[in-house]
C-alpha cells in the first residue's frame, strides 16, 4: 500500500471515529494533508470554566513512516510556552514510537490523557482554593 493510500485510509477511519466538531480535515489533498482535532475539557456539561486545545497535524508525504507535524493550538493563555514545548515534544515521541504505522489515533489518545491529567489537577487545585476560602470565613 503506497502512502497517499494509506493516509486516505486513516483519514477515512479518523472520520468514523470522530464527530464533525471533534476533526476537521483542513486539506485532504495528499501530500499535503492536514488535520486538526479539537478536545474539550469538559465532554458532558459545559460550564464557564471550560477551555478547548486544537491539535493540528500535517502529514508530510512519506508519512506514516516520518512523524506528523504536531502543534497546539489555543493553549497559550493555560499553559507556558515550556509546557507546551513539553506537551508537542511528548507527542512527537508518541508518534516516533509507531513509526510505519497510521498513528493520528494514537497521538490524539495520549493527548487526551494528558489533558485529563491536567484537568484533573486544575481542578483540584480550583477545590483546594475555594476550601481554603472557605476555612478562612469560618476562622
Amino acid at each position: 500500500m503506497d502512502y497517499k493510500e494509506q493516509q486516505t485510509q486513516e483519514i477515512e477511519a479518523l472520520q468514523a471515529i470522530y464527530q464533525e466538531e471533534e476533526l476537521a480535515v483542513v486539506c485532504d489533498e495528499y501530500p499535503n494533508i492536514s488535520l486538526r482535532v479539537n478536545l474539550k475539557s469538559n465532554q458532558e456539561d459545559e460550564c464557564d470554566s471550560d477551555f478547548e486545545i486544537t491539535l493540528v497535524i500535517e502529514l508530510p508525504e512519506s508519512y506514516p513512516d516520518v512523524i506528523p507535524r504536531i502543534s497546539l493550538e489555543g493553549v497559550d493563555h493555560l499553559f507556558s510556552e515550556e509546557r507546551i514545548r513539553k506537551a508537542v515534544e511528548s507527542l512527537e515521541n508518541e508518534a516516533t514510537n509507531n513509526l510505519g504505522m497510521v498513528m493520528v489515533f494514537s497521538i490524539v489518545s495520549a493527548l487526551q490523557l494528558s489533558f485529563l491529567l491536567f484537568v484533573l489537577a486544575y481542578t483540584a487545585e480550583i477545590l483546594s482554593y475555594h476550601t481554603e476560602r472557605l476555612n478562612e470565613r469560618e476562622i
